[in-house]
């Protein structure tokens, strides 16, 4: 039987610090750094929304479209690029 894999399933947590650095002289809270770091390996908003914040997927959908649209998240976004985790 196929089941459909978590994208945010198999990274490793990010080291705060590093996404601090990565995010000087933004206005970010933690949970807005960590967002913009899932974001950047899935591409997926509310799955980011959802890790980042430890929320439902419900809340998670609700919430993770007014964060995109966040000028700072969005820049931050655009520093990480798309990095998708790759399976050796």
């Amino acid at each position: 039987m196929h089941t459909k894999k978590d994208a945010l399933q198999d990274i490793e947590e990010p080291n705060i610090e590093e996404i601090k650095d990565m995010s000087d002289g933004l206005k970010l809270t933690d949970k807005q750094r960590l967002f913009c770091f899932y974001y950047s390996r899935c591409l997926n908003a509310t799955k980011a929304y959802q890790k980042a914040y430890g929320c439902t997927y419900i809340e998670a959908a609700r919430y993770s479209y007014s964060l995109r649209k966040n000028e700072d998240v969005n820049k931050l976004i655009d520093r990480y690029g798309y990095r998708p985790k790759i399976n050796n």
